[in-house]
């Protein structure tokens, strides 16, 4: 097979573009995704970057059609979806997608479609070297194993583009969109293996935990002048007594050559929290927290704890950009570890008899990381949007697809009041 390369846009998630009117009314869905479920939550995340940049409904992914597809007879009302009724069919082929039966019936609806001439509508991605019954050494593909997500989506809307004679995805950037990653500069992952371990922090690793990561684009070593700067922002910024914010107390603060940080532990008889932040000159914001553990939830996360934490983090992010600190590009990244089988919760009365999320929402995986870069010059307005953008992918690795934005965006508002930072 022919190996292609993935065009290479100035950033990884495209502008929205609109298709629908140009499309026939024959095809119901522009995209339709067919993969091995071993592959579903990198397909997953392209599925959510191309529905940031095409209606949702115009994409093919069974998870967003789950009512429609309770009924009998499922083999043949697929292979009719795939076949009559979507443009372009995007496979993602491995090993596993030759193994499938699943995918075996989607892969002769690809079959057909080259009978009959049709092979334009139909893109090749792979994922690994084995071999694919059917494919020759002429057919191309791209090849997406070291390609991040947001290219893989950017592609997918170039070949749909060409496909219906319109213009290309523009290479611009709209707010809450995730640009192109930006590699960490090795002075970063240095200050932080400086620190070595600590009580807390061993304490924290060894429970389900996130990590909440805040760095500029570009290394520094004093974007604070001093320690005693450092200190007295993350006194200011606590102070604000937003929802979940850093906790800081004078008594636990603790000073290095180049940072200062402080770590806490609250234990009762119904609770556990544990968390432990650093502040460094060069303005990298590390906060190691265990999830926290309450005994009414068992050994659930609330999804508020998720959300309120994420804010707060862009909001670090405006006051440094607010005070001069940082300028330019910020990188966040929320890695979460020791979560596989772990589910969100959002309970509506005391009891929890009542929860807005069902039992089939965990994490597959036992670790995964969320990456962003912002604009650092963005408000605080637009820092909210993109803290509920960010949540929303964090609740999709825990398989939570269809949270209630409307709902979430007033609590986001009622929990932390004024969007302008004291």
């Amino acid at each position: 097979m022919i190996r292609l390369e993935a065009p290479k846009p100035a950033v990884t998630r495209p502008a929205k573009i609109s298709m629908m009117s140009h499309l026939s009314p024959d095809y119901r869905f522009k995209i339709a995704l067919s993969f091995p479920g071993e592959v579903r939550q990198r397909v997953q995340n392209v599925a959510e970057i191309l529905g940031a940049s095409i209606p949702r409904e115009s994409i093919l992914y069974d998870r967003w059609l789950q009512p429609e597809l309770a009924r009998f007879n499922l083999d043949t009302y697929l292979t009719e979806l795939y076949h009559k009724h979507s443009l372009l069919l995007v496979v993602f082929l491995s090993g596993d997608y030759e193994r499938k039966e699943w995918c075996s019936l989607e892969w002769r609806t690809v079959r057909d479609l080259i009978k009959q001439k049709c092979d334009d509508r139909v893109m090749l991605l792979r994922l690994d070297d084995e071999e694919i019954s059917g494919l020759r050494s002429i057919d191309g593909y791209l090849d997406i194993r070291h390609i991040p997500d947001t290219e893989v989506a950017v592609a997918i809307l170039t070949r749909l583009a060409i496909l219906t004679n319109l213009p290309l995805p523009e290479k611009t950037t709209e707010q809450g969109e995730p640009e192109a990653d930006i590699p960490d500069a090795p002075q970063y992952w240095k200050q932080q293996k400086d620190l070595g371990p600590t009580p807390i922090l061993n304490k924290i690793q060894e429970r389900p935990r996130w990590c909440i990561w805040i760095r500029p684009a570009e290394f520094r070593p004093a974007r604070f002048r001093d320690k005693e700067q450092c200190t007295d922002f993350m006194r200011r910024f606590t102070n604000t007594r937003r929802s979940r914010n850093a906790v800081f107390r004078e008594d636990l603060l603790e000073t290095g050559n180049d940072w200062v940080g402080c770590e806490y532990e609250d234990e009762g008889k119904f609770h556990l929290y544990l968390q432990r932040w650093v502040l460094f000159r060069s303005a990298q914001f590390v906060q190691n927290l265990a999830l926290d553990h309450q005994v009414q939830l068992g050994d659930r996360t609330h999804v508020l704890e998720i959300l309120d934490r994420v804010t707060v983090a862009y909001e670090i992010v405006a006051i440094m950009a607010r005070d001069g600190i940082v300028s330019g590009k910020t990188l966040l990244s929320f890695s979460f570890h020791k979560v596989d089988g772990r589910q969100l919760t959002w309970p509506q009365d005391a009891i929890g008899d009542i929860n807005l999320i069902d039992s089939n929402s965990w994490s597959e995986d036992d670790a995964f990381e969320i990456r962003r870069v912002v604009d650092s010059g963005r408000r605080v307005p637009e820092g909210r949007a993109l803290a509920l953008e960010t949540s929303i992918a964090i609740y999709s690795k825990f398989r939570w697809f269809d949270p209630p934005r409307d709902l979430l965006k007033s609590t986001q508002m009622s929990r932390f009041g004024s969007i302008t930072p004291d």
